[in-house]
């Protein structure tokens, strides 16, 4: 059988022109951070090139690390709770 609607696909029509695509500007940043990470990755050290963040860090304890430092969850936690604050303020 046919699919649904076959005969309106098979009628001829005006041509159909997609919308022309709009070149959208640029977004200029308005702030930029940069964080410089060293050691062991996950067990190592991460330092904002203006020194504000500044932890040691370290494998959580359920994932078979010493869990004596930050890890890079709890950077991102903070980070995004922080944004979503923001935004309901």
């Amino acid at each position: 059988a046919p699919p649904a609607h076959q005969d309106l696909l098979d009628q001829p029509g005006p041509p159909v022109r997609a919308a022309p695509l709009r070149r959208r500007n640029a977004m200029n940043p308005i702030y930029t951070a940069e964080a410089l990470a060293t050691g062991g990755g996950r067990n190592g050290h991460v330092t904002t090139t203006d020194g504000r963040v500044d932890p040691e860090l370290a494998i959580p304890k359920p994932m078979g690390g010493s869990g004596e430092g930050a890890n890079p969850e709890q950077l991102f936690a903070a980070g995004y709770a922080a944004c979503f604050h923001s935004a309901l303020q």
